[in-house]
């Protein structure tokens, strides 16, 4: 399970091959995210047309943001539906973890700044069954 420091962007990759391990694109791709303990949904449905074989979905800083902060760490579940045309192809769900910092933010005058390499990658594959 990858873990995720908390406010910082992430980016999860999704790979979309058949049966026989082939790259597939699929029509439509929908998937949100929630925080497991709390429910919360932090990103509702969205729907994509991908145009290739895989997509990559952004997680934000503010998305991978801690809800309960007297937890050292929540977890959050990508769920993901895959579609050929109007068919229901395959699905999957996606946890990581999330790590509390305790002290995000330092202070209300400073705003950290992450650098685009320095943030994660996840990257697990969705395949139709």
């Amino acid at each position: 399970m990858a873990t995720i420091d908390e406010q910082c962007q992430a980016r999860l990759r999704i790979s979309f091959t058949d049966v026989d391990g082939a790259a597939i694109t699929p029509t439509t791709l929908k998937y949100k995210i929630v925080d497991e303990g709390s429910r919360t949904t932090i990103v509702p449905i969205q729907s994509v047309s991908p145009a290739t074989t895989y997509y990559d979905v952004t997680i934000t800083a503010d998305q991978n943001r801690i809800i309960r902060s007297h937890k050292p760490y929540e977890l959050k579940n990508v769920s993901v539906e895959v579609y050929s045309v109007a068919t229901l192809v395959c699905s999957a769900n996606y946890i990581y973890r999330v790590k509390n910092l305790y002290k995000i933010p330092l202070a209300s005058s400073t705003s950290p700044s992450i650098s685009p390499s320095a943030s994660p990658s996840i990257s697990p594959s969705v395949s139709p069954s």
